[in-house]
């Protein structure tokens, strides 16, 4: 985990530049390929609940160079009234740095860019994006009792109506999700979870976020993530 909450703003709000930590993030081509670099060190951990405790562990290099290639149509994402934003579906490619360990990096993803008052506070509900074999492309979210899914094939993009809900555990981690929509069944099996503590307003809040494997009622198979926008124990979200 890399955790900052008073890093110095700059004149380019897309750098990020403080004793030990170099972030960048370089728009391209905009709306088509962006560009991440990251040098730092992190606190690498064995239980990933460490980060909500007494955050100790080991002090590991970690670095990155990766490219994201738009990959898919702008998918605009429901949201709160003043609230404005976009999904992309992406190609990345690039290096991740471990340690002393290099790391090539081929695969899917996305990217997200919103803007207007966001609270994150009061912001609930989740967010799964991901991408299963064959054409299909899911972007869920679950926001005030209601899921809506987004699905995009062959570059057109479909609004339904969906039922969704996420399991998790004691410590408001996510351990697995199911999505029915359009006919079919989404089942979710979380990989690998990271709590993400993050200090807005003096508060400190919760958004995990998950690596997920993918697999559908129709036998397909893909990957995606997850992310929680509320931290309460139990299940989240049905409508």
């Amino acid at each position: 985990m890399v955790l900052d909450h008073h890093v110095p703003f700059r004149s380019n709000p897309m750098e990020v530049r403080t004793t030990g930590l170099w972030a960048d993030h370089i728009c391209e081509t905009p709306l088509d390929h962006w560009t991440l670099g990251l040098e730092t060190f992190a606190l690498g951990v064995d239980d990933p609940r460490e980060l909500h405790g007494r955050q100790h562990g080991d002090n590991v290099a970690l670095g990155f160079d990766l490219e994201w290639e738009t990959d898919g149509p702008v998918v605009e994402h429901p949201l709160d009234a003043g609230v404005h934003g976009y999904e992309l579906a992406c190609r990345v490619y690039g290096e991740v740095l471990v340690g002393r360990d290099v790391i090539d990096v081929e695969g899917v993803g996305s990217r997200s860019h919103h803007w207007g008052p966001l609270d994150w506070v009061v912001d609930d509900g989740w967010h799964l994006s991901g991408v299963v074999e064959g054409p299909t492309r899911w972007s869920v979210d679950h926001r005030d009792g209601t899921t809506t899914a987004l699905l995009e094939a062959d570059g057109t993009v479909r609004r339904v109506d969906a039922r969704g809900e996420v399991e998790v555990d004691e410590d408001g981690l996510p351990v697995a999700a199911r999505v029915d929509a359009d006919g079919t069944e989404l089942r979710v099996e979380v990989l690998a979870v990271t709590p993400v503590p993050v200090e807005v307003a003096g508060r400190q809040i919760r958004r995990p976020r998950a690596l997920c494997r993918l697999r559908s009622s129709g036998g397909w198979t893909g990957v995606g993530w997850l992310e929680l926008r509320a931290g309460a124990g139990g299940s989240l979200g049905a409508g």
